[in-house]
C-alpha cells in the first residue's frame, strides 16, 4: 500500500461494512484538532450527503494552556462554518491524576456515552481516527505488558464498549475506526494535498509516555531492521485475534454440551477438561465465568489457579475468592460458583504449567 490511498473511497468502503442498523445512527466524530482527526473530519464532510447526521465532539483537558483553549475555539469555529453540531467539555487545569492518559481516556468515553445517551437515546456511533501505526503501537505496547491473545488482537474497526474499568454502561458505546488499516503516510499526504490546518500536540514530542517512547525511540530502530515492521505488528494482531476467536468458538461449543456441567450450569465438570490443550482450557474457564458472573474479575490472577485445579486435582475442597458476592468451590471433580462463606479463602499458587 502506498501513501496515495484514496481515503474518501477507503472511508466510504469501511462505512459499508457496518451492520445495517449502525448505518442509520448519527455520527459523532471525535475531534482533537490534531492531523489525524482533522483529516477524518474533512473526509466525513466530503461524504456528508451520503452519511447520517454528522456531529463533532471534543474534550479540552486544559493540559496545554493556552494551546488547549485555542484548539477548542478553532474547532468550534470550523464546525460553525460547516453547520455541524459541536459538543465540547472543559476540565479544570488543577488536580490532574498522575496517570493522565488513563484518566483522559476514561473522561473521553464517559463524555461520549453521556452525550449519546442524553441527547440521542443511545443511538450513535463514535468515529475515531486511529490508523495503522496506532494499531502497531497498541500491539507492541501490549506485547511489552505481557498481554495474551486477547490483548495482542489490538483495536477493532467496530468496537462495542459495554463497560469502563468494570463499570457497566447503561447502554453500549459503539466505536468505529474507518482508518485503522491505513498507513499514517497516507493521512499525512491527504493533509498536505488538501492544505488542511491542524494543531500539533507538543506532548507528543516528549518521551514522558511509553507510547511516545515506542514511537520516537523504538520504532525507528525496528524500521531499520525491517521497513515493514508496522505491517508485521498489525499482522501479528490479526493472527492473535483469529486464534482467540477460534478458541472462543471451540469453547462456546464445548460449554453448550450438557455433559460439561455437573447438576447445574453453575458447576463445571473437570474430567472432560483434562487432556485438553492449556490454551483451550483457559478460554473455556474464562468464557464459563464471564457468562455467569456480573462483576468484573482479575482473570490474569484467577485463571492460573483454576488451570492448576484442572491439572492437579485437589484432595479437599478449596475456595477461590471472586470479586463480589461469590467464590469458586474447587473439588477434584468440579468447579462450582457459590456464595461466599465466612472463613479463609485464597488463590491457589500454581506450581507448574498444565
Amino acid at each position: 500500500m502506498t501513501r496515495r490511498v484514496d481515503l474518501k473511497k477507503w472511508v466510504w468502503t469501511a462505512y459499508q461494512t457496518l451492520p445495517q442498523e449502525f448505518k442509520k445512527y448519527p455520527i459523532f466524530l471525535a475531534t482533537s484538532g490534531g492531523m489525524d482527526s482533522t483529516v477524518l473530519a474533512s473526509i466525513a464532510l466530503s461524504l456528508r450527503e451520503k452519511l447520517p447526521p454528522l456531529h463533532w465532539i471534543h474534550l479540552n483537558y486544559r493540559l496545554r494552556i493556552p494551546d488547549s483553549d485555542s484548539e477548542e475555539q478553532s474547532l468550534k469555529e470550523w464546525a460553525k462554518g460547516e453547520k455541524v453540531a459541536f459538543f465540547s467539555k472543559r476540565f479544570s487545569s488543577k488536580n490532574k491524576p498522575k496517570n493522565l492518559q488513563a484518566w483522559a481516556r476514561e473522561k473521553r468515553f464517559q463524555f461520549f456515552h453521556q452525550i449519546i445517551q442524553k441527547k440521542f437515546k443511545g443511538k450513535g456511533t463514535v468515529w475515531l481516527a486511529h490508523h495503522q501505526q496506532d494499531q502497531a503501537e497498541t500491539v507492541f505496547h501490549r506485547l511489552l505488558r505481557g498481554a495474551g491473545l486477547e490483548g495482542l488482537g489490538g483495536m477493532e474497526r467496530l468496537e462495542v464498549l459495554k463497560d469502563l474499568h468494570g463499570k457497566k454502561f447503561s447502554a453500549p458505546l459503539y466505536l468505529f475506526r474507518p482508518l485503522l488499516e491505513v498507513p499514517h503516510e497516507a493521512i499525512q499526504h491527504y493533509a498536505k494535498v488538501h492544505h488542511l490546518s491542524y494543531h500539533q500536540d507538543r506532548s507528543n514530542l516528549t518521551d514522558q509516555y511509553l507510547r511516545n517512547r515506542i514511537r520516537r525511540q523504538i520504532f525507528p530502530l525496528l524500521l531499520k531492521e525491517n521497513p515493514q515492521i508496522m505491517q508485521v505488528l498489525v499482522r501479528l494482531g490479526s493472527i492473535a485475534k483469529e486464534a482467540k476467536n477460534g478458541l472462543r468458538w471451540v469453547a462456546e461449543n464445548y460449554l453448550s454440551k450438557p455433559q460439561a456441567f455437573f447438576k447445574t450450569k453453575n458447576s463445571l465438570q473437570l474430567k472432560p477438561l483434562r487432556g485438553l490443550p492449556a490454551s483451550l482450557v483457559s478460554v473455556i474457564l474464562e468464557k464459563w465465568l464471564k457468562t455467569r458472573l456480573d462483576s468484573p474479575q482479575s482473570y490474569h490472577r484467577l485463571l492460573p489457579a483454576l488451570e492448576m485445579g484442572v491439572c492437579s486435582p485437589v484432595s479437599r475442597e478449596y475456595r477461590i475468592p471472586l470479586k463480589g458476592k461469590f467464590e469458586i468451590a474447587l473439588t477434584a471433580e468440579r468447579f462450582s460458583i457459590v456464595r461466599k462463606r465466612k472463613g479463609k479463602s485464597g488463590l491457589r499458587k500454581p506450581k507448574a504449567l498444565c
